[in-house]
Parts: C-alpha cells; structure tokens; sequence
C-alpha cells in the first residue's frame, strides 16, 4: 500500500493546483463516492449472503462507514484525507517547493510522533494517515526530483518507465 499512497503522492500536485474549492469537489467525486457506493454494495451483499460468512455483518456498519473505514475500501478513505491536507497546503502556500516542504515536514512529524512513538493519540483514522501520508509525502518530492514535469504527465508509460529507470538507479 505505501506504493499505491507513493504513486498518488506523484500525481497529485496537478489537482491540487486548480484551486480549493475545484480540487475538493473532484476528490469527492474520484475518492469519496466510489468509496460509499462500494461500501454500500458490498454490505448489502454481505447482508444477503451472511449464512455463508465467518464474521456476518449487518447494515448499521453503514451509519458508522463515514468514519470508520470499512473492509478493504479504507485506502479510498484514508487517501481522500490525506489529498485534501495536501490540497489546502497548496492553497494556503501557493508554490509547489513550500506546500510540498510544509508538507513533508508536517508528515515527517506525524510520522514519527504518531506513528513510530505512539505519543500522539491514535484513532485507527489518524493512526493510518500518520502511516502513510508520509509515502504520500516522498511521492511528491519524487516528482519535482526527477524531473517528472506536467507535460511528460500525459505521456502515462514513457512517465512510469522513467520512475522505474529512476528507482533501479538508486
């Protein structure tokens, strides 16, 4: 998974530019909804065909999805936080190098004191975001560090080819 938060950490910046507002309003639509649509069919199915489970599960999980991530979808969750901290770190600094230093010394912090040392206190939520925003984090300085600029964005496989050239060098 650190991979996968990595990977979106690279991409991210060009979203996060178009404004706050803008920005957010296509999180939700990319990262939040899916989510609750998932969330939603997979517990009526698992409503449906709860004789046949280990650990059966019933629809009042719906009422708590909205914060506390369920099944195998908590990665849409986590992740949707985690862009928007990113997303106002770009509105309130306005450069990528200072939003992207903020931010990686922000998570950096979090990372350490939440949790490697456990001194802050840790919802499973906050203890996730803590775990990886900071994969997040590296992912945007990858980014500006290997030259992976908003033009060879478009161009997904000479992109991907690049940061796998780029990550066997090291």
């Amino acid at each position: 998974m650190q991979l996968f938060f990595f990977v979106s950490g690279v991409f991210s910046y060009n979203s996060a530019k178009k404004g706050l507002k803008v920005a957010v309003i296509e999180k939700i639509k990319r990262l939040l909804i899916p989510y609750f649509i998932w969330v939603v069919l997979s517990s009526v199915v698992k409503v449906i065909f709860e004789s046949y489970q280990n650990n059966p599960r019933d629809l009042s999980v719906l009422l708590l999805s909205w914060y506390t991530p369920v099944g195998i979808y908590w990665f849409l969750y986590i992740l949707f936080f985690i862009q928007i901290f990113y997303i106002i770190a770009v509105s309130v600094l306005k450069t990528e190098k200072k939003s992207n230093t903020v931010f990686f010394i922000i998570s950096l912090l979090i990372y350490i004191f939440g949790y490697r040392l456990e001194i802050l206190p840790m919802y499973w939520v906050f203890y996730t975001i803590a775990g990886f925003q900071i994969f997040f984090a590296l992912g945007l300085f990858t980014r500006k560090a290997f030259g992976i600029m908003d033009e060879k964005i478009k161009k997904k496989p000479a992109l991907l080819y690049k940061i796998g050239q780029k990550t066997m060098d090291i």
